[in-house]
């Protein structure tokens, strides 16, 4: 397999902030280097235990690049107005797309799916979820090989 990297597609973590702005406001980004991740508060409280937008296994959101950041103690965190979103370093590539179509494609259909979060909400229904309230995130967000990105 054949991976873009974000650097490749011409596409910065500042950049994600921007195509995140649609579903709520960044807080807090931290990466290991493989994959970045970004604590973000909903600009409205969104449903998720039955919304449209289905979690696969891998807990991407309906087969997009973002996902929900799942912790193997606490599941994924996530409540109806905060979560914290994993986007990866490595992109697969995918043979429709050139590496300039595939940038376009991400830079226009993110905030797509922001925006689709926010109107549809996320079927969470049997996953296992913790709210962020209810723990420490910082030490969730802060563990090991994990380092603040300052944009």
């Amino acid at each position: 397999m054949d991976f873009y990297n974000l650097n490749d597609l011409n596409i910065k973590i500042i950049d994600f902030t921007m195509l995140l702005s649609p579903l709520g406001v960044v807080k807090k980004i931290v990466s290991n280097g493989k994959c970045y991740l970004f604590e973000i508060y909903f600009h409205d409280k969104i449903n998720i235990n039955n919304g449209s937008l289905k979690i696969n296994n891998n807990n991407n959101i309906d087969n997009t690049l973002l996902s929900l950041f799942y912790d193997n103690n606490y599941g994924i965190i996530i409540n109806d107005s905060s979560c914290i979103i994993q986007v990866n370093n490595l992109i697969e590539k995918n043979s429709k797309f050139t590496l300039v179509e595939m940038g376009k494609y991400l830079r226009k259909n993110i905030p797509i799916i922001s925006q689709k979060i926010l109107k549809f909400g996320l079927d969470l229904s049997g996953k296992n979820k913790t709210n962020p309230d209810t723990i420490n995130i910082i030490n969730i967000i802060n563990f090991n090989g994990y380092k603040k990105v300052c944009l």
